[in-house]
């Protein structure tokens, strides 16, 4: 459950989370068609009855025009505000100013969507969630399949995969590499803690949670604080062993972008400016739509 709300955070964040953007080049495209992405997850994991999937729409619907409206221009603020911090080169304090920012963003957005979704899941059935969990399980399995298929590989063969992802990430936004900055990333991957399988602890802790709170009929205020818990405050509730190794990456991963913020050349740091300033204009757009249709 976390996952999907996850995909639908467009929140900027600095190089921080640049891991975000960079499937995600063209941002009106994807904010424009994320409700049909969202209709589709929703019924890959359970068959909605017709009175359920008009009620689904009309609240994606709210959603979405909330989202525009009192979002968009947020996230636009915050792509100017890093546009002309890029540019001037970014300091720690900026790094960790995104990543706040980031977790108030999403926070609101996920908090907004469980007010929302809150009476649309009272609605479901036995056979409803059962749909669910079978769902769940399915991911689970594919995720440790793929996850056999990377550790057959050597360590070696690991770490270059992992180099070359997040290498490509900067590439993407600095408009190229220098050899230093390529051998900063290498050294950062080398010392950053692998919390691959803490994260998909938490997310077979997390399902079962969800699947458990579904099969309580529970009240929606009870519902809805449980979910706060699990999507919206995670770290409420994380294992402390994840939750430290969580501090830990986060705080190497904001040296590593002021360190090749600082390597940066004029075109590079020009380029990844750009970039934000791209991005402030693709959000004032799409919040301009909510206000045409108002009209």
């Amino acid at each position: 459950m976390s996952d999907l709300f996850r995909k639908k955070c467009f929140v900027l964040s600095l190089f921080v989370a640049l891991g975000l953007l960079a499937a995600c080049t063209q941002v009106q495209f994807t904010y424009n068609n994320a409700e049909v992405l969202l209709r589709y997850m929703i019924t890959d994991y359970v068959s909605l009855r017709s009175d359920q999937k008009d009620d689904f729409r009309a609240r994606l619907d709210r959603f979405h025009a909330w989202h525009r409206q009192s979002e968009l221009p947020e996230y636009a603020r915050f792509a100017q505000l890093a546009s002309e911090r890029i540019a001037k080169g970014l300091t720690l304090e900026d790094a960790q100013f995104a990543l706040t920012t980031f977790r108030q963003r999403y926070k609101l957005l996920v908090t907004h969507a469980i007010d929302d979704a809150v009476p649309l899941i009272q609605t479901l059935d036995t056979k409803q969630i059962a749909e669910i969990d079978a769902g769940f399980a399915k991911s689970n399995r594919k995720y440790l399949e793929d996850r056999k298929e990377r550790k057959s590989d050597s360590a070696e063969d690991r770490f270059d995969l992992r180099v070359e992802r997040l290498q490509d990430i900067y590439k993407d936004w600095l408009g190229g590499l220098t050899t230093a900055q390529k051998a900063r990333i290498a050294e950062a991957v080398k010392n950053m803690p692998d919390i691959s399988s803490f994260r998909y602890a938490e997310r077979v802790r997390n399902q079962q949670a969800f699947l458990n709170l579904l099969r309580s009929h529970a009240s929606a205020n009870e519902i809805n604080m449980r979910l706060r818990a699990l999507l919206a405050e995670p770290e409420t509730i994380r294992d402390p062993q994840y939750k430290a190794a969580m501090a830990a990456s986060e705080k190497m991963h904001m040296q590593l972008a002021v360190d090749l913020s600082r390597m940066a050349t004029p075109q590079q740091r020009a380029h990844a400016s750009s970039r934000f300033s791209g991005y402030y204009d693709d959000f004032m757009k799409l919040s301009a739509m909510t206000k045409l249709a108002q009209n």
